[in-house]
């Protein structure tokens, strides 16, 4: 006489295996069906996707080496703008730079905003361009939002500061102070 096997036990790592193992037929499935169709492609399409898709990861591997050698280059400007200030005789001297994230990110797109050792002051370095020339400038901003002067940190900046408009430098002023409004501080007037 036969004895039955035992009924099998179903429990949930075999159902998790069972699942698994449907999962792997339908994706083998999908990719049997992705190398048809690239077979049947003119080979002038795939070496231009071949080619986008290089280009792609370039931009991306850009992208992220960008984003984590952030702290190197903050490090890096905050050094050459405190030799800047120091070869030029001002009295300021950054501390460190602010983060970029949440609010404050959006008051980054002016430029890098850094704190001032032994002050509630903030300042930033950032790019104007007038008459064609880029000029690299620094803006002391007190905690209750006033910006008054603009700081040339570059030999462009020297020559270009003193021919702006008043209007221009109004112009900058006001963008830095909108842009301090961000980091928190007074709403501008």
């Amino acid at each position: 006489m036969k004895t039955k096997p035992p009924p099998m036990v179903v429990n949930s790592g075999t159902k998790i295996l069972q699942v698994l193992l449907k999962i792997r037929s339908i994706s083998s499935s999908i990719v049997l069906k992705i190398k048809d169709w690239l077979a049947h492609l003119p080979p002038s399409f795939k070496q231009t996707a071949f080619f986008a898709s290089c280009l792609a990861m370039l931009i991306l591997a850009a992208g992220l080496v960008w984003f984590f050698t952030r702290p190197v280059r903050d490090a890096a400007l905050l050094q050459s703008v405190n030799k800047a200030l120091a070869r030029s005789g001002v009295s300021l001297h950054l501390e460190a730079a602010l983060p970029h994230w949440g609010r404050a990110g959006r008051a980054a797109q002016l430029g890098q905003w850094f704190t001032l050792s032994g002050s509630e002051s903030r300042a930033v370095v950032f790019l104007l361009m007038d008459r064609g020339i880029p000029a690299v400038a620094l803006a002391v901003v007190s905690p209750n939002g006033e910006a008054d002067t603009l700081i040339p940190l570059s030999s462009n900046a020297v020559q270009l500061l003193p021919l702006l408009s008043p209007e221009t430098a109004g112009l900058y002023i006001r963008r830095v102070k909108e842009s301090h409004a961000l980091f928190g501080g007074r709403r501008v007037k």
